[in-house]
């Protein structure tokens, strides 16, 4: 452990595959298989919940997760260490899960195939898919789940999984999925780095492009509201504030640091401000305004950044690593 910054450094040896905020608690997921649990900035437990990678962690509630892992196993694990399977896909690795308390399901999925499993876990529903799945996304009523693969979204409604989906196909591989705030945009991050969306009331096609890299991290931020992304030199804020969405406008942009490119990011809490991780450790707080500006929070480290939050209370956050460093610090002065 090493301290600096206000902060404290953790090295863990095992990259942080992600990471969630349980209330005033942050949580990181890693290659080793453990979930390592923050609270005030210090370590508080360690739970060893999968053999081998941890490749998906979402939030169920303030004192809970749900896992997947190249073990095969979806779990639920909450803070005091409790471990429950949900599924189990006989070692077929669980690439992407998913959560919404509201609707009480969970989701997640092995290859082509994606698993309902209600809260009480007496009702398990299998829905296949055309390629294999690469992310899972629910509506914010709980009322839909978006999955991504090759050649587009299919989007399912949980009132009645017999019903015809609605797909929404663009050619090429979709690696993640994300809705806008409002439930009316869909945008998807792509192999050939570039973002693609979707108006869902008639289905128009939305393309965003000139990305260096593949924007893989998308987080929604404000109430007009921006879509801030990674994938370049910049940290790129895409306007969702007109009838066609992004098309016509010009994106905000911000460039904190030379040649480094966005590799992370994440909105805070109620605030129109976005965390942004770079490739070079480099940590920056910043807001899509006309004169944009970026607050450091971490100079580069040489490890590139996987996961960013911070607590609900906006009292600390964490950056996870690549080589399996966890930087936790305070937001607000003590």
């Amino acid at each position: 452990m090493q301290g600096g910054l206000n902060g404290k450094t953790y090295e863990t040896q095992a990259p942080v595959t992600g990471s969630v905020a349980l209330g005033e608690r942050l949580v990181s997921a890693h290659g080793d298989g453990c979930l390592r649990l923050f609270r005030g900035g210090e370590l508080e437990r360690a739970v060893s919940a999968h053999s081998g990678v941890i490749l998906d962690i979402a939030r169920v509630d303030d004192q809970s997760v749900v896992t997947g892992g190249e073990d095969g196993r979806c779990l639920y694990v909450d803070v005091d260490g409790g471990i429950k399977s949900i599924t189990d896909f006989d070692r077929r690795w669980v690439d992407c899960v998913a959560c919404h308390k509201g609707a009480g399901y969970f989701a997640c999925s092995a290859g082509k195939e994606v698993r309902l499993v209600d809260f009480r876990g007496n009702q398990s529903q299998a829905i296949s898919h055309p390629s294999t799945v690469s992310d899972l996304a629910f509506d914010s009523k709980g009322e839909r789940l978006a999955v991504t693969h090759y050649g587009g979204v299919t989007i399912w409604r949980l009132a009645d999984l017999d019903e015809e989906p609605l797909r929404l196909e663009w050619t090429g591989s979709h690696l993640a999925v994300s809705w806008s705030p409002d439930d009316q945009y869909l945008v998807t991050a792509m192999q050939e780095n570039a973002l693609h969306g979707w108006r869902l009331r008639d289905q128009l096609h939305m393309a965003m492009s000139g990305y260096s890299s593949k924007p893989r991290s998308l987080a929604w931020v404000g109430d007009k509201p921006h879509l801030a992304t990674s994938g370049a030199d910049q940290l790129i804020f895409w306007p969702f504030d007109a009838p066609e969405g992004p098309m016509g406008q010009t994106p905000l942009s911000i460039n904190y640091r030379g040649e480094a490119q966005v590799a992370c990011v994440n909105a805070m809490d109620g605030l129109p401000m976005v965390f942004a991780g770079l490739e070079d450790g480099t940590v920056i707080l910043a807001e899509p305004e006309e004169a944009p500006r970026a607050l450091l929070l971490r100079g580069p480290t040489g490890s590139e950044v996987t996961t960013l939050v911070a607590t609900h209370d906006l009292s600390h956050f964490l950056v996870g690593d690549d080589r399996g460093g966890v930087f936790v610090a305070p937001l607000k002065a003590s």
